[in-house]
């Protein structure tokens, strides 16, 4: 599926970047905010909340884990100390 701009014609890197402007103009956003940063915060975001990998990468369209694993899985301190915490009390508990 290819969707397309509202001059018919396919979307490239430049007509989203020209869209990205133009909704952060409308809304009064901050300059240097990006589509990419958007989409990085929310595969980050919901791995943090314990969605699996694998659905995370099937909701961006990639084919492979390998692409969430090396761009979008930069999990802060705090959710790595929980995880290992969780991790120890399961196995206390096996």
């Amino acid at each position: 599926m290819i969707w397309t701009h509202s001059k018919d014609g396919a979307w490239d890197r430049q007509s989203l970047v020209s869209a990205m402007r133009r909704l952060r103009l409308k809304l009064g956003m901050r300059r240097g905010i990006t589509l990419y940063g958007y989409r990085s915060r929310y595969a980050t975001g919901a791995l943090e909340k314990g969605i699996d990998a694998i659905s995370v990468s099937e909701l961006l369209g990639h084919r492979s884990l390998e692409m969430v694993k090396r761009h979008y899985a930069h999990l802060g301190k705090d959710h790595l100390k929980k995880a290992a915490e969780i991790a120890a009390r399961e196995k206390d508990t096996a």
